[in-house]
């Protein structure tokens, strides 16, 4: 099958059916959520995949044009647009997620991490291990009613270990994923990204100690404290790191040590956004990228990927950094904000709501917005929210029954014909007649014959004895004489020498036709006048909007699925789509309805400079 497809199998590896897709996307992260994909089809295909779909059961594989695995995985949902049909895929660790969680009491003490990863994953039927790296020799864990997911990314946490769960249902437990690959530079001069680079992160923290808390509290409470090897003395930088669920203190002792290395080795945090093309790049992978104008130019690793897949190829968003595990410590999040432009942006925080109003939208109609002057000197987007409510279609009247009267009195019309003439045009034309030709003879010595004629003539001759006379082929005997002999008829025509106009004129007349005498319309008022009041009801149904598309400049972002029955109201996430300049963001239901848009935004801007 040519072009991008979605194939089904069943739990036991049969392909249920398999049906054409318009585009595909899948995001994978190293930390974080699971990876999952989404796939565009038409109506008519979905109503193929749903015919033979087991939600439950069923292996989901997206395919590229040329039969290779995109992604596969488990059904998650399906948003129905227009035309079109949106389907979610959750990776296999959704096996991992949904299975039987482990006893109340499983407790692990200085055992290989590879032992307890085995044993969670044997917990879930449908799933295998691959590659199982053992990093730690003395780990103690224990674990009450958790699931298998949630206890392998713990043990991960613990180790540093990368995670991997692949299309063929294995997970591999593995010290890194990816490789290094400095040839691989993301760069505009080496024309491999789409845009210029972004940088979303860029803020400097020398810690050296780390707190660590586990569970309980007060004096009982776990915990553990971590020193940076750079740390030789002066004036101390404190952060600490707390998870309730951690029990024992080698385990929390590890995490904490790994953090503060992470903080020693690269103590300014630098995240970097681009879209590449024509690059091979995995999750993982360590690449170089350069931004001249900001003096960067070193590798950085790939944490978060995004392949979109269409009619033109693969792009790649990636979310390259130098950090992993600390990157998100939510605890110093504020002072990394203040940090970044106290570090040489002198920029500032802008934060923004807009609220646009309701206005109904349906039956071809979208509710369109425009931001005018979207900055060009954004350093980071914080967040940019567009909030979509949806509401009952309504009037402003209440179309309450009422009716017109309509009076036709008697009336009369008139024709008035007046004299006038025609004329008439006789074209030329011809005549036919006949003539007699006369084969005879005479026996008288003296006579005299008339020739010459051209219609119906007399021959005559005189003699003593009287006339004898021939005409039109018959003739008369006079007394005296001998005549004999015969004759014959031919037709001759003649042609008029030209056309004849003749004119005829009427004397004038004037004809009248009259029905009654006269003719009044007269209009009533509405019997039952209209009601100023909003109204939302009409002949006994609400309308609603749902499966609202919304676009950003013509390009599709995400369906919200809405509710048919009742307002609602859902945020979507609109980090990274717009562009400097202005922008034209569109809500179109599926369904009639109104629609209210609501964009906020937080912003780290540079500022323009005076100069």
């Amino acid at each position: 099958m040519v072009g991008i497809s979605l194939r089904i199998d069943g739990s036991d590896g049969t392909t249920k059916t398999t049906v054409s897709a318009q585009t595909a996307n899948k995001k994978e992260e190293l930390k974080g959520e699971m990876a999952r994909a989404e796939v565009e089809l038409l109506r008519s295909a979905w109503a193929d995949v749903e015919d033979v779909l087991d939600r439950r059961n069923d292996r989901l594989i997206i395919e590229k044009p040329d039969g290779s695995t995109f992604f596969a995985g488990r059904f998650d949902e399906d948003r129905r647009g227009n035309g079109s049909v949106t389907v979610s895929v959750e990776s296999y660790e959704l096996d991992a997620k949904q299975a039987e969680p482990t006893g109340a009491n499983v407790v692990y003490q200085n055992v290989n991490d590879s032992t307890i990863v085995q044993d969670l994953i044997d917990l879930v039927p449908t799933l295998s291990a691959g590659t199982i790296d053992t990093l730690a020799s003395n780990l103690s864990m224990s674990f009450s009613y958790a699931e298998p997911s949630k206890g392998i990314r713990s043990v991960a946490e613990a180790t540093g270990a990368e995670l991997r769960y692949n299309y063929d249902r294995t997970i591999d437990y593995v010290d890194r994923r990816g490789t290094d690959k400095p040839g691989v530079v993301l760069s505009p001069s080496e024309q491999t990204v789409v845009d210029n680079p972004r940088i979303t992160e860029d803020a400097r923290e020398d810690v050296t100690h780390i707190r660590g808390f586990g569970a309980q509290s007060g004096p009982d409470q776990i915990t553990a404290t971590a020193t940076a090897d750079s740390y030789n003395g002066g004036r101390p930088n404190w952060k600490e790191y707390e998870n309730k669920e951690i029990k024992a203190v080698s385990r929390l002792q590890r995490i904490i040590d790994q953090r503060i290395n992470e903080y020693d080795g690269e103590p300014r945090h630098l995240d970097i956004d681009t879209s590449a093309v024509g690059v091979d790049v995995a999750l993982g992978d360590r690449v170089t990228v350069q931004i001249p104008e900001e003096n960067i130019d070193r590798m950085l690793r790939v944490i978060s990927r995004r392949s979109v897949l269409g009619t033109a190829g693969a792009v790649l968003k990636l979310v390259t950094s130098n950090r992993l595990l600390t990157r998100d410590d939510q605890n110093q999040k504020a002072r990394k904000d203040l940090q970044r432009f106290n570090r040489g942006y002198q920029g500032y925080v802008d934060r923004n709501t807009a609220p646009y109003g309701p206005e109904v939208a349906g039956d071809g109609n979208p509710r369109e917005i425009i931001v005018p002057d979207w900055p060009d000197d954004i350093v980071d987007e914080q967040f940019v929210n567009l909030v979509v409510q949806g509401s009952a279609w309504r009037s402003p009247v209440t179309p309450l029954s009422h009716d017109h009267s309509v009076s036709i009195a008697d009336h009369s019309h008139s024709v008035s014909i007046s004299g006038h003439q025609h004329e008439v045009d006789i074209p030329g034309h011809q005549h036919d007649y006949e003539q007699a030709v006369l084969d005879h003879r005479h026996t008288h010595n003296d006579y005299e014959f008339q020739t010459g004629q051209t219609d119906g003539h007399d021959h005559s001759y005189q003699n003593g004895f009287g006339y004898v006379t021939l005409q039109d082929g018959t003739f008369t005997r006079a007394s005296g004489g001998v005549l004999g002999g015969s004759w014959s008829t031919t037709s001759t025509t003649t042609e008029s020498g030209g056309s004849t106009t003749e004119t005829t004129k009427s004397g004038g007349a004037t004809t009248t036709t009259t029905s009654d005498g006269g003719g009044t319309t007269t209009t009533t008022d509405s019997s039952v006048p209209l009601s100023p009041e909003i109204t939302t009801t009409f002949q006994g149904n609400s309308y609603y909007p749902t499966d609202v598309t919304i676009s950003v400049n013509g390009t599709d972002i995400t369906t919200v699925s809405g509710d048919s029955s009742s307002s609602w109201s859902e945020t979507v996430d609109l980090t990274g789509e717009l562009t400097p300049g202005q922008n034209t963001i569109t809500a179109t239901p599926a369904t009639r309805g109104q629609i209210n848009l609501i964009l906020s935004s937080e912003l780290f801007r540079r500022g323009r400079s005076s100069a």
